[in-house]
């Protein structure tokens, strides 16, 4: 409501406006509404009017109207000559409070970034603005700051607001020292920044000044232990809101069951136990689902569901959907994990960081599919397919090799589906959102996670690449497969374990290409003797990954028979034996194809006793 201006009207007309902003500040909102039918409506005031009857018409509504709230806003827009979109239609501070409404159903609707936009341009106009006005700014200034996840510019907005509300001691502590209500949200906002930022120096100062009582200090000092790596003390930590008496949703719009249930997801998948995680995001969606079901008595024609404003955008549903993907993966369920983050994609579709996981799913689920794996480990196949004839006519039938997808029996690759063709399509939509490297580019967002850094975005771009390598072999690609290896071998920050890889896959797509000698280029013993997947710099993941291979002695086995079979392409048969027959089949670290490269190098010698030997060793029901 707004009173101040009101140049125009007469003594009875002032105290009829004094009058309506005392009803509407006493909450009786319907009387409020009377008093503003009998003020005159002119060509000055109209604007001024109008714009208060819409405010409270809304209060009255008890705040569930924001549909007609949105209307009657943009109503006044339309008679203003204003458009909300268009923030240089702002030029009179007479305004700011119209813009500073529009705003505020940006930010419930979760449209954080407009809101940010109009609410940074009402800042510039705000020293001429009532200190009450002024701090409703402030305060949604932050909170759509640390909504769009832009902590450093919150903490910006946070220095002013204490150099301009709280600059004396008293604006800070109550006579009893306690921190004032005011002091007590601006530590709260602080204390987000910092976690977002991953600060966790000034983080340890600040959260002292929290009460022991106050819920808030428990999700962050859990948030605090989880990002230092306690796992354990984190959940101790959080698990004092089981004895705190919980607000209403209906009244904060916040729903406590559901972050309690979700954060505990995400500790555990920390501590590398996503089935538990999974267990606690059921609880957390079924929290969820129950505290924002759409009342029955919701209103015709009204697309938010007639409740109150702040509970618009209170669900947790996407957010929940994208961590049940992650710990699905995790957890070794490919097909489950691929429908929750196909559902998350929906919203978070600029997030590359996804997009990496929804292809990381369609190629568990390929390996699963034509390998017989579970999960990471795997298990090998049998050497022998099968038998034709009986008696002396009888003749083995070797298990064919693994050959790439064409894709001509699939659906087309836009639609998805966990198909290596969709895994390639996702891939490239997140290399696009990542760009090439470069010095100074532009931040990625990887909603709804904290911001990442730049060294982050490059570790998500060798991801990407070694991904996308893959996928391209297995779709009999070698031109694109070798195209994104060498991209990826040329990338700072490698791992050492993608930069094993990135050789890898170049050299297969090479032989793919008949250009043999340039394979052996990049097969070296040198590239097995570090395993680690992290570049070296960069805070290792706390959460388990299986890779093949994991070891160093399984990395130079891998090598070695890459490097026979390219001796064996050659021609070089001895020289290839040679690399074969120092290596146990039988060893796990050992690639299972060794066995049928063996065969097939001992039949070219005629060697047919050794073909014998290794089929009774390796498949004895076929002696």
């Amino acid at each position: 409501m707004t009173s101040k201006g009101d140049k125009n009207l007469g003594s009875s007309d002032k105290e009829l406006a004094v009058k309506a902003k005392t009803e509407f500040n006493k909450g009786n909102y319907s009387n409020c509404l009377q008093v503003l039918d009998k003020l005159p409506s002119d060509r000055n005031g109209d604007l001024k009017l109008a714009h208060n009857k819409a405010v409270a018409e809304f209060y009255k509504g008890g705040l569930k109207k924001t549909e007609a709230f949105q209307k009657a806003l943009k109503s006044v827009f339309e008679k203003a000559k204003l458009r909300p979109e268009r923030l240089e239609t702002l030029e009179d501070v007479d305004n700011c409070i119209l813009y500073y409404n529009y705003a505020v159903i940006l930010y419930h609707l979760r449209q954080y970034r407009a809101a940010l936009g109009i609410v940074s341009k009402i800042f510039r106009y705000i020293e001429p603005l009532d200190d009450s006005i002024a701090k409703r700014i402030c305060w949604l200034l932050t909170e759509c700051c640390l909504s769009a996840h832009q902590p450093a510019q919150a903490l910006e907005a946070i220095k002013f607001i204490e150099s301009k509300f709280t600059a004396k001691p008293e604006d800070a502590r109550k006579k009893d020292g306690t921190l004032t209500s005011l002091a007590l949200r601006v530590h709260r906002y602080r204390l987000r920044a910092f976690l977002q930022l991953h600060n966790m120096a000034d983080l340890a100062s600040d959260i002292r000044h929290m009460a022991d009582t106050d819920m808030s200090k428990a999700f962050i000092e859990s948030y605090k232990e989880y990002l230092s790596g306690q796992g354990r003390a984190a959940v101790s930590v959080l698990n004092r809101v089981a004895a705190m008496t919980l607000p209403a949703y209906r009244a904060t719009g916040e729903h406590v069951p559901t972050m309690y249930y979700n954060n505990l997801a995400c500790i555990h998948h920390y501590l590398n136990k996503p089935n538990v995680a999974a267990y606690y995001l059921q609880k957390a969606m079924a929290e969820n689902d129950a505290a924002t079901a759409v009342p029955q008595t919701k209103a015709e024609g009204d697309r938010y569901g007639s409740v109150p404003i702040h509970t618009i955008g209170g669900s947790r549903h996407y957010e929940i959907v994208y961590n049940m993907g992650l710990a699905s993966l995790h957890a070794g369920r490919p097909k489950r994990a691929f429908d929750c983050l196909t559902e998350a994609i929906q919203v978070y579709h600029t997030n590359p960081r996804l997009w990496l996981r929804l292809a990381e799913c369609c190629v568990m689920a390929h390996r699963q599919e034509r390998h017989g794996e579970q999960g990471a480990g795997g298990k090998r196949q049998g050497l022998i397919q099968g038998t034709i004839g009986a008696g002396t006519h009888r003749k083995l039938v070797l298990r064919p090799t693994t050959t790439p997808s064409s894709g001509s029996d699939q659906v087309s690759a836009a639609i998805p589906n966990p198909t290596l063709e969709f895994a390639s399509l996702a891939l490239r939509n997140a290399w696009l959102i990542l760009g090439e490297d470069g010095e100074g580019e532009s931040p990625v967002t990887v909603e709804p996670a904290n911001p990442v850094t730049p060294d982050q975005v490059q570790t998500i771009r060798c991801s990407v690449l070694s991904a996308a390598a893959y996928v391209h072999l297995c779709l009999g690609d070698p031109v694109l497969a070798l195209e994104h290896a060498c991209k990826l071998l040329h990338q700072r920050l490698l791992a050492p374990v993608q930069r094993l890889l990135g050789h890898l896959y170049a050299a297969e797509a090479l032989v793919l290409l008949d250009r043999v000698d340039e394979a052996l280029e990049h097969l070296s013993h040198e590239l097995g003797g570090d395993m680690s997947l992290h570049a070296p710099g960069v805070t290792p993941s706390p959460v388990e990954q299986q890779w093949y291979p994991s070891t160093p002695l399984g990395a130079r086995m891998c090598l070695q028979y890459n490097m026979a079979v390219v001796r064996t392409i050659r021609g070089e048969l001895d020289r290839a034996w040679d690399l074969l027959r120092v290596m146990n089949p039988s060893s796990p670290e050992v690639p299972p194809q060794v066995v049928q490269l063996a065969l097939y190098l001992q039949l070219k010698h005629g060697n047919l006793d050794i073909v014998r030997s290794i089929i009774k060793q390796h498949s004895p029901q076929y002696r």
